[in-house]
């Protein structure tokens, strides 16, 4: 039999718990208590992780917009536009909507974080905290990427020429793709982390609730 607080294996007619203490009258079960899952689930962080690179990767293969209606699309536009963008970002406006792609970065690796300590109980709070961050920087990529479409006009490299944004391509869309598929999936393992919490806090009243009952 097995104490169904701590999970310790105990020898047949034990009533007490040497390993926690916990009264056996009621709290005695013949199979191994169910083991706590893991804070992330093992198949979800990497589908959404794979998925959110595999949709920036595309989008550097795509034209990302058009300016001064000319519309021309370059093959890898998005790679070009991701490689000279950080120039026109101190001309603010649409530029600024470039610093998405180290925030994703960010989000990217906090998540492997996340998952990579999410299989030790001792290191639970940097789990959370990854995870948080994580969250964070990909609802802050998503904003700055979604505001791209709210500027009339861009300005490329250190010109400081501006230019009218004509036409949104496939590549910006890719682009904005990849953020949200990371902001889902921190968003699921945000709630899994919440339920799992309070299914472990239910799990432990419960069990002390007839120790509390022994008691009075």
């Amino acid at each position: 039999m097995f104490c169904a607080n701590c999970g310790k294996k105990l020898a047949e007619g034990t009533a007490l718990c040497p390993w926690c203490g916990t009264p056996l009258t009621q709290a005695v079960k013949q199979v191994p208590p169910a083991t706590v899952q893991p804070i992330l689930i093992n198949t979800i962080v990497p589908i959404f992780l794979l998925c959110s690179v595999g949709l920036f990767l595309a989008s550097l293969t795509q034209p990302a917009f058009c300016t001064d209606g000319k519309c021309d699309p370059l093959p890898f536009g998005g790679l070009i536009v991701l490689v000279v963008g950080w120039m026109g970002v101190p001309a603010g406006g649409a530029n600024v909507t470039w610093l998405a792609n180290p925030l994703l970065a960010v989000a990217w690796i906090t998540l492997v974080v996340a998952w990579a300590t999410s299989l030790s109980p001792r290191a639970l709070v940097v789990c959370f905290a990854a995870l948080a961050f994580s969250f964070a920087s990909s609802a802050l990529a998503v904003i700055f990427s979604a505001s791209f479409p709210s500027f009339a006009q861009v300005t490329i490299g250190t010109s400081g020429r501006s230019n009218a944004i004509s036409h949104l391509h496939i590549g910006y869309w890719l682009w904005l793709s990849s953020m949200i598929v990371m902001l889902v999936g921190n968003s699921i393992q945000l709630i899994v982390l919440g339920v799992q919490a309070l299914q472990r806090e239910m799990k432990e009243t419960h069990v002390q609730s007839p120790e509390r009952a022994d008691i009075r």
